[in-house]
Parts: C-alpha cells; structure tokens; sequence
C-alpha cells in the first residue's frame, strides 16, 4: 500500500490598514450664527393715595422726614383736599396732604410736573389767595402752596442741603411752597437714572406732597376752590 502524504500551506496575509497612507478625505468646516432677541414692556404706574387727617405728612414715604401733622379736620383722597377753615397767618397753617408714587422702568428715569387750572379763588372768582410759581418760603401773610418731599425731590423745595424742613421753622430749614401756573410746568420730582420705584431703592418714586394755606383780614370769606394736574414723564 502506497501512502500519499498531501501537505496544504496555508499562507495567512495580513492587510495592514494605514491611515496614513490611505487617501485623505477633506471636510469643511462650517460655522453659522444667530440673533437672540427679547421684549421688555416699558412700565408705567401712577398713583395718588390720600393722608388722613391728625397724620403726618410723610406717612408711607421713607426718604421724606417732614414729620409735620395734617391739621384741616378732613381725610383727603385721591382726587380731592379739604383744607378746611383757614386761619389767620398768627396761627400754624391748615396743612393737608397726599402720597403719590410713581413707578417706571425707564432707563434714564422721570419727571413729575404740575399745572394748574387757577390760583386758589373764591366762587364768584373776585378774589385769589396769594402764592408763589416758584417755592418760597411760607409767609407771615395770606397764602397758598404745595411742598413737595422725597428723595427725588430737588433742593430748591428745601431751605438748605437737608431734606429735613417744616412749614413754621427757620428760614434755614423751613419747608419751601408753591403753585403753578396754568401754562407753564412746575417741576416737583424727577430721577434721571431708572428703573424707578420705592422697590428699586426705598422711597424712590414716592413724593409726600404737603398743601398749606393761611389768611389774614384781607380775604373776604367764601368757597375757593382750585385745580392741580400731576403730569408724569418717562424717558425709555
């Protein structure tokens, strides 16, 4: 018997994959950008709220420390004032008040301004109570204003670099009044940088606003009667 022997080679052939060998493929890349955009609404809130009588003037108002007490015998509201039987100069004047607070998110701030329809005059419109269109002291004489009191309040309401006053002190620190016109604006607040609010900075956006008046033999008796118009201004 033969026997055959077969022999198989089996060749093992290794492919080794180089990447550095192999063809290169070239990607760009790319970029792309966008614009994010939102909307702030702009904020406006006014409001006027009345101070009841025997009360102190700066009540609800942290940057006014005119401690100075209502004293006509009536509460006064959001539309209206009651300084009630005035008194002789001799005497404190009839003081009433009311709380204005202003809220804005304005950049650059406000400016509260007033007019008014006329000078404190009587029914039959013979006679006016005196006042000023610029602040002034309060007079020993027959008189009429409003004294405004804040932090936002400019100097010229005040008798000196303080924001302490009242109506009956010194010259130095007392409490400066006036009236405005009917056609020209009288500047009582105002805050250039905004937002403003009492929550943005305590008593920020918050003005007492003090109404005095006093007479003397001169002034015939009778209803006087008078019209003031806050104008708020924002600037976005």
């Amino acid at each position: 018997m033969r026997i055959i022997t077969i022999i198989i080679f089996i060749t093992v052939i290794t492919i080794i994959f180089s990447p550095a060998k192999a063809r290169a493929a070239t990607i760009a890349s790319k970029s792309a950008s966008l614009t994010t955009k939102a909307t702030v609404e702009p904020i406006l809130a006014f409001s006027i709220a009345g101070i009841n009588n025997d009360t102190a003037i700066n009540t609800g108002n942290s940057g006014c420390p005119n401690n100075e007490r209502t004293n006509t015998g009536f509460d006064s509201s959001s539309t209206e004032v009651n300084l009630g039987r005035l008194r002789d100069v001799s005497t404190s004047p009839n003081l009433t008040a009311q709380l204005l607070q202003i809220t804005t998110n304005a950049q650059s701030g406000y400016a509260l301004t007033a007019t008014s329809s006329r000078h404190l005059t009587n029914s039959s419109g013979t006679f006016s109570i005196a006042d000023s269109p610029t602040p002034v002291a309060f007079p020993k004489q027959q008189f009429f204003g409003i004294h405004p009191c804040g932090i936002d309040v400019p100097q010229i309401w005040r008798g000196n670099t303080e924001l302490t006053c009242s109506t009956t002190q010194t010259i130095s620190s007392v409490c400066k009044y006036a009236w405005p016109a009917q056609n020209e604006s009288l500047i009582l607040a105002s805050d250039s940088t905004g937002p403003s609010g009492n929550d943005v900075t305590p008593g920020n956006g918050v003005i007492s606003v003090g109404y005095a008046a006093s007479i003397n033999a001169t002034v015939p008796a009778g209803l006087y009667s008078a019209v003031i118009r806050y104008i708020v201004t924002p600037t976005f």
